[in-house]
């Protein structure tokens, strides 16, 4: 409440209509409430709430996840069983992770679908119409609405951005998950020694769950930077 509060304010203060300044505030609080709803959602996995691509990375890694548990209860007992089934924790936490990324890169999607670009750039170009017409102190008021327009654009660019980027890094790193249970389920069936090769799995399947928990923080920490900028 107060950050739409202040968002009004600096926008009223900067002699923009208060319609604008309140839809200004309105995107501040959505924003910064889309990513608190995250934290509430992380808690169960359920990847149909969720919408496209999203969804799909958090089937594709439980169905790994599965697939990889289905090789652990086949293969023999023993010590090569025990790795295999403690290796198999790091794989439920790279679901985790993936979920949780997932669930912000939703979040962020819905906060673009907020920005309406294409009536704010509609309303933007009504504006500097208006704009180059205007005389004297007439312009205030107008500049700063188009100064609001542009900032709403500039921040749905960079939500564009970081949305983008964090599908396409989510894509890689779906993909080692992947190859990494393929790995896994091809040493379960091993009859050789495979102490060097689960070695590298073990390593393998820790960078993938290391560089997951370094997207969702940057994307968390994007969630804070957008609710206190999109005004």
């Amino acid at each position: 409440m107060l950050l739409t509060g202040g968002t009004i304010a600096t926008a009223v203060l900067l002699g923009a209509p208060l319609g604008l300044a309140a839809a200004a505030g309105g995107l501040a609080l959505g924003a910064r409430m889309g990513f608190e709803m995250v934290r509430h959602r992380e808690q169960r996995i359920d990847p149909f709430s969720l919408k496209d691509p999203w969804k799909r990375f958090v089937i594709d890694a439980q169905s790994a996840q599965s697939r990889y548990q289905r090789a652990v209860r086949r293969s023999r007992p023993g010590p090569l069983k025990d790795r295999l089934a403690e290796l198999g924790h790091r794989i439920d936490q790279a679901v985790r992770e993936c979920w949780r990324v997932a669930c912000q890169g939703d979040a962020l999607g819905s906060a673009l679908g907020q920005l309406e670009t294409n009536r704010v750039e509609a309303e933007l170009a009504e504006a500097r119409r208006d704009l180059s017409r205007a005389r004297g102190s007439s312009t205030a008021p107008i500049q700063a609405t188009v100064n609001a327009l542009e900032a709403q654009l500039r921040s749905a660019e960079r939500l564009k951005e970081v949305w983008g980027t964090a599908r396409d890094r989510l894509t890689v790193l779906n993909a080692q998950l992947d190859e990494a249970v393929a790995r896994g389920i091809e040493l379960s069936v091993s009859a050789g020694d495979s102490a060097v090769a689960f070695g590298g799995l073990t390593h393998q399947v820790s960078e993938v769950v290391s560089d997951m928990e370094a997207l969702r923080q940057a994307l968390e920490e994007t969630g804070g930077t957008t609710s206190a900028t999109s005004g």
